[in-house]
């Protein structure tokens, strides 16, 4: 429990500060430290950490979070993969005599769920209070995610 008078940390604070001291990493490094993606991450996942890594909120990715954003690549590399086996073979395949639900959706569903959980723990998603009003021609707010 908090002392009286602080605020606890917030959701993506407290899960960064956990995933640092399950990896390991308790010291601050000094700067930006370039991070290689892990040994046993697929090579579709690698190819999408390489993608991915240099548009992560700054900070977020050091060698305490870098299982997380594995994690990251991998849901990206498995949705792919249970998005293609659905366009392939449509949502409903035959199942007996009738039809029943591509197990690949469930797959899916799950993959995205992770995404969206560790895309928002690295500053991957757009922050909905700095996005333009529908109708509005103001830019969205994301300075990390801009191509320079």
């Amino acid at each position: 429990m908090p002392k009286r008078g602080t605020r606890p940390p917030t959701a993506p604070q407290a899960e960064a500060a956990a995933l640092e001291l399950v990896d390991g990493d308790t010291q601050s490094q000094p700067g930006p430290v370039p991070v290689d993606p892990p040994e046993w991450l697929s090579e579709d996942a690698t190819t999408l950490w390489h993608t991915f890594a240099p548009h992560t909120a700054p900070g977020t990715l050091t060698p305490g979070t870098a299982s997380a954003f594995a994690l990251y690549c991998n849901a990206l590399a498995t949705y792919a993969e249970a998005d293609q086996m659905v366009q392939t073979a449509g949502v409903l395949i035959a199942d007996g005599q009738g039809l029943a639900p591509n197990p690949a959706l469930a797959i899916r569903d799950r993959a995205d769920t992770t995404i969206h959980r560790w895309a928002n723990l690295f500053g991957l998603l757009p922050d909905p209070r700095t996005a333009a009003p529908a109708g509005t021609d103001r830019p969205r707010t994301l300075p990390h995610l801009v191509e320079g």
